[in-house]
C-alpha cells in the first residue's frame, strides 16, 4: 500500500524538472511535445556494445 502511494504521488502530484516541472500525468493526458531536459545512457552503452568509439558519441 506505501507503495502504491509513493507510485501515485511521483507520477500525479511530483513536478518533474526534466518535463519542464510539470507532473507524468499532466503530460500523459493533454500530449504536449516535451523538450528533452535528460540523457539517455542505455543508447551509449548499446552503441559501444556495437563497436562505435566512443569520441563519436560525445
Amino acid at each position: 500500500q506505501g507503495v502504491a502511494k509513493a507510485i501515485s504521488v511521483y507520477n500525479h502530484l511530483r513536478p518533474h524538472g526534466s518535463i519542464s516541472y510539470k507532473t507524468p500525468i499532466e503530460l500523459h493526458n493533454h500530449n504536449e511535445p516535451v523538450e528533452r531536459k535528460w540523457k539517455n545512457y542505455y543508447v551509449k552503452k548499446e552503441l559501444l556494445k556495437v563497436g562505435v568509439a566512443e569520441e563519436t558519441y560525445r
